[in-house]
């Protein structure tokens, strides 16, 4: 295997409508930070309400209650007139076709706009569409020694692990190589950091399992994973050298940065 670190298999690869209720399941209300003071700037609601927003049912019963003291479609045309950091067409636009041309600033607001037009086309669905993301499960092993896949907590780690983990998976179908050019092969991606987050919306680990290398019982229970073999070769005697992984990971992002379906695809990946 040489250098590489992980070997890799797309199971399921698909698109969502990134719609409120999507959106809510998969913890993205609660999940980003800064969420509450862009929700009170966006919607003008008070930052007491907007900090008690954690939940999706709480947050659409204060839009809802704007939305009706003014009527559906006199509040859409007030958000729009605001053309706050949640709410201008230029973003719109790039989330309906292809933000892979973006600069750095419109990429690292792409993901509380993603949430954002959720919400709007929640109340006002007349007038707003949600847009839609890509995504994409995958099942990666260590194959080195020093491979270290970041753990479920650590998501300051595992979003930008998962953009390398996309590319090696999607090879010359992905863009965010080519987005980053000469930067990507910076620890940091170099000035093109704060970048990451609008590329990659949501990265989580699904599960995690420790290899019992030295257990005949554990490579009998998983002989007919597809990874068994392969890992086991890549270990061969050095089993105690290291602690070697099989976790299951679920990203999402627009689907512009990948060109191809990866449903099923093999891959081996250097991410680091």
């Amino acid at each position: 295997m040489g250098s590489d670190l992980f070997i890799g298999r797309v199971i399921h690869d698909d698109a969502l409508v990134a719609d409120a209720a999507t959106l809510d399941a998969s913890g993205y209300f609660t999940a980003y930070g800064p969420w509450p003071e862009i929700a009170s700037s966006a919607f003008g609601l008070a930052p007491e309400v907007a900090r008690a927003t954690g939940s999706l049912a709480s947050l659409t019963a204060a839009l809802r209650e704007q939305a009706a003291s003014l009527g559906a479609e006199a509040w859409a045309d007030a958000r729009l007139r605001e053309r706050s950091i949640m709410v201008d067409r230029a973003s719109f636009d790039a989330l309906a076709s292809d933000p892979t041309s973006a600069d750095r600033d419109t990429l690292a607001l792409l993901r509380p706009k993603v949430m954002g037009l959720a919400l709007l086309a929640d109340v006002a669905p007349s007038r707003f569409r949600p847009s839609l993301l890509r995504r994409i499960e995958l099942e990666l092993a260590t194959v080195h020694a020093d491979a270290r896949i970041p753990g479920a907590r650590d998501a300051a780690a595992l979003v930008p692990f998962s953009l390398r983990v996309l590319q090696d998976a999607g090879g010359e179908d992905a863009r965010f190589l080519r987005w980053f050019g000469d930067a990507w092969d910076a620890p940091d991606f170099g000035t093109a950091q704060s970048a990451v987050d609008g590329m990659i919306w949501r990265a989580s680990q699904l599960a995690s399992t420790a290899v019992k290398a030295r257990d005949p019982l554990f490579w009998q229970r998983h002989r007919d994973t597809w990874w068994a073999a392969p890992l086991e070769k890549a270990i061969g005697s050095a089993f105690a050298s290291g602690a070697y992984r099989v976790a299951r990971l679920e990203v999402h992002c627009h689907p512009a940065w990948i060109d191809a379906p990866l449903g099923g695809r093999r891959f081996v990946s250097r991410a680091y």
